[in-house]
């Protein structure tokens, strides 16, 4: 069990397991320091449930799978993958039945550590997906090999090596992003819809159809990603089409609202004015 974790474990079953503490306390230890490096390969009835933590938990995947969720957002985490565990929202991890997980873990407290932390990956609670993942299990084998070893300054080394390990995973996000959160994903998958079939949709409500969800969590999926409704954003991809017939073209503009799917041009010249701030007739005007 995370030392510096009070939860509800429903189970923790492991296959194997090398386990090497610095710090039994955290709690009551001042200022940064490392708490535990282990590697473990976890069974297919690994579950477990934490409301709350005294530091971060950082784990790369090694082989298998496992399902990462909190309150708001859930991750699979697989093979490359990387683990933040947390302070901030309660959170639960779930082996894949099939496929189990197998990690590499540090755990490490201490503000300018946590900080550090939210700097280099954005967050303390969170899964991510860089593309150097074997130069980052250089550094947790680094961390490993010292704390198994017991040597002298072994638990500095390794203290010494989280920033390392931090800016490592950050240079391999410059390159890729964070693994999608399942409403991340479902947003991006309406978005994609709306993208290639703006022309033909009239309605919220057939985005929200065809990708089956309903329209209140598609609005509050486009407001919270995209920082705008579904409605505007796919009425900005028909006028900026508009725009785009208006100046090259000679099509009528009655022909051209039909063609976006407004049964009356009055309709369509209204939203236009609204968005450019011009009317069809005065913008094809001034091309």
């Amino acid at each position: 069990m995370f030392i510096f974790n009070y939860g509800v474990v429903m189970s923790q079953e492991f296959i194997s397991r090398s386990n090497y503490y610095f710090s039994q306390t955290p709690a009551k230890v001042p200022g940064d320091r490392i708490l535990r490096v282990a590697h473990e390969k976890w069974g297919p009835n690994y579950n477990v449930f934490r409301p709350n933590s005294l530091g971060i938990g950082l784990a790369i995947v090694m082989k298998g799978k496992c399902t990462f969720k909190t309150d708001e957002n859930t991750w699979v985490l697989s093979k490359g993958c990387v683990g933040a565990f947390g302070p901030g929202p309660s959170y639960s991890i779930k082996c894949d039945l099939k496929n189990p997980a197998e990690i590499m873990i540090v755990a490490f407290c201490g503000g300018d550590q946590i900080n550090l932390a939210k700097k280099c990956i954005g967050g303390t609670c969170l899964g991510l997906k860089p593309s150097n993942s074997l130069e980052i299990s250089r550094v947790y084998e680094l961390m490993l090999a010292n704390a198994k070893d017991h040597a002298a300054n072994s638990e500095e080394i390794c203290n010494s090596l989280i920033p390392t390990l931090l800016w490592t995973i950050n240079r391999g996000l410059i390159k890729t992003n964070k693994v999608y959160s399942s409403s991340q994903e479902k947003f991006m998958e309406c978005k994609r819809f709306i993208d290639k079939n703006f022309l033909s949709i009239i309605s919220v409500s057939e985005v929200a159809s065809a990708n089956h969800t309903s329209h209140v969590h598609l609005c509050r999926l486009f407001n919270k990603y995209a920082q705008v409704s579904p409605n505007l954003y796919f009425l900005k991809l028909k006028m900026n089409h508009a725009a785009q017939l208006l100046q090259f073209t000679d099509q009528p503009i009655k022909s051209i609202s039909f063609d976006l799917g407004f049964s009356d041009q009055y309709v369509f010249s209204k939203i236009f004015k609204r968005l450019t701030k011009i009317s069809p007739q005065h913008f094809r005007n001034s091309c």
